[in-house]
């Protein structure tokens, strides 16, 4: 045990069992706050590892030469060039 330690539990043996409910409401509040945030990351990073190994697995059953954004580039030329688009505002 540190010499901190020994400090504070000397003080807090000498405070009344009032304080020391006090003081028990005021160490509640500090440390679930610092869990949430922790257990709140862990789920954060453990979602964003699971949408990667989605992403590299979903990589296995796309062709090697596959291109998403000349996909995409693609479509939307398709769908926004010519009469087919046009002639909805006509």
């Amino acid at each position: 045990m540190t010499e901190l330690q020994k400090t504070i539990i000397d003080k807090v043996n000498r405070l009344s069992d009032n304080d020391i409910q006090i003081l028990m409401l005021i160490i509640d509040r500090l440390l679930p706050a610092n869990e949430t945030k922790t257990c709140q990351l862990d789920q954060k990073l453990q979602a964003f590892n699971n949408l990667q190994a989605s992403v590299n697995r979903i990589k296995n059953y796309l062709p090697s030469d596959y291109d998403p954004e000349g996909e995409y580039r693609e479509a939307m030329e398709l769908k926004y060039s010519g009469e087919a688009f046009y002639s909805q505002f006509a």
